[in-house]
């Protein structure tokens, strides 16, 4: 009789996850860190903070169903640059940004106008071409803007036709999913540093 590995786990930090394809699909909605049976997929869109991977992406593909705040551009998700969205253009996140001297908000799209990230250069280019790779088949699913960015951002302009100039709130359903509606960027880094991880010093 041979021996059965059991399956590896990959442990997924704050507030939820997509589940991939095999897995069944869907969005995981578990708050705080906590483990799965797959693998965190897309690579691409998981970042790292000591052990925990952490879904930076737009979660809106994949089935999620919460509250969600409209960005523009590439942005921080913790308090520092250890964890960074790579998204270019109009995108939705579970979280809100804060309001704080490091974004500026135009018709409730936020705008980060901060330092950009040390990871730029080659490697942050091809972070974003890789992200931008996993959003190309969902194209109209992002949210429609039609504001004019702030003069402090200084970030890189994305047009697409499939993106009509509309308004760019877009409101909560009525029924949100645990842990959606409450979420915020401080928010995120809080659970970070309740699970031990501190994204601030980049572990």
């Amino acid at each position: 009789m041979v021996a059965r590995r059991a399956p590896s786990t990959r442990r997924c930090s704050v507030d939820g996850n997509p589940i991939p394809a095999q897995a069944g699909g869907g969005f995981c909605y578990l708050d705080g860190a906590h483990r799965h049976h797959y693998s965190p997929l897309p690579a691409p869109l998981y970042q790292s903070v000591a052990s925990a991977a952490v879904f930076v992406g737009d979660p809106t593909p994949f089935g999620y169903e919460g509250q969600r705040f409209t960005f523009y551009g590439q942005h921080p998700i913790a308090a520092s640059d250890s964890l960074w969205c790579f998204l270019d253009g109009p995108h939705f996140h579970y979280f809100e940004a804060p309001r704080s001297a490091l974004f500026r908000f135009v018709d409730a799209v936020a705008f980060y106008v901060g330092a950009a990230p040390r990871a730029e250069g080659r490697k942050g280019v091809e972070s974003a071409s890789r992200v931008a790779a996993v959003y190309a088949p969902w194209v109209t699913l992002r949210p429609r803007v039609s504001v004019t960015p702030p003069p402090e951002w200084h970030g890189r302009r994305w047009a697409s036709a499939a993106v009509l100039p509309v308004a760019a709130a877009v409101p909560a359903p009525a029924a949100t999913p645990p842990a959606a509606a409450r979420s915020s960027l401080a928010h995120v880094q809080t659970r970070l540093r309740a699970q031990g991880l501190h994204p601030e010093r980049g572990q």
